[in-house]
């Protein structure tokens, strides 16, 4: 459990108890990784929308999963939607390894698509690779 003083959280902290309660919830449930010996990689992406831009990045979040299902070594993907700010999205996609999904980014780079994205966005997203923390350690 997070417990905030009467002083207002930053971002910054509240971004990581984010992610740190994603992360545990991934490492109990079937989006985990099954196996000790598994090498696979979750990138966590953090976007926030313009305002007159939410309805089309829904729409591209909305599809993200079925339109990765063939990049070579994706395996899944979850959106999230900001619960205090709808502008905000966080994608949670697992990959077999950094490599693979920085092979899948150059090609979105190439196509523009990534272009597109960022054109709907308020800043630069914030990506992070992480791994579940072994049960053990939990």
């Amino acid at each position: 459990m997070i417990v905030f003083s009467k002083k207002r959280p930053s971002k910054v902290t509240l971004m990581a108890a984010l992610v740190a309660g994603f992360l545990s919830l991934f490492s109990n449930s079937t989006f985990a990784s099954e196996g000790a010996n598994d090498t696979s990689v979750y990138l966590v992406i953090h976007f926030k929308t313009h305002s007159d831009h939410q309805q089309e990045f829904k729409k591209i979040m909305a599809g993200v999963e079925k339109a990765m299902t063939g990049e070579a070594g994706f395996q899944t993907a979850q959106v999230y939607r900001g619960a205090e700010d709808d502008r905000e999205f966080i994608l949670v996609e697992r990959w077999q390894s950094i490599t693979l999904h920085r092979e899948h980014y150059d090609r979105i780079v190439a196509s523009g698509d990534w272009a597109h994205i960022l054109t709907l966005l308020t800043e630069e997203p914030t990506m992070t690779y992480t791994h579940p923390l072994p049960v053990s350690l939990q």
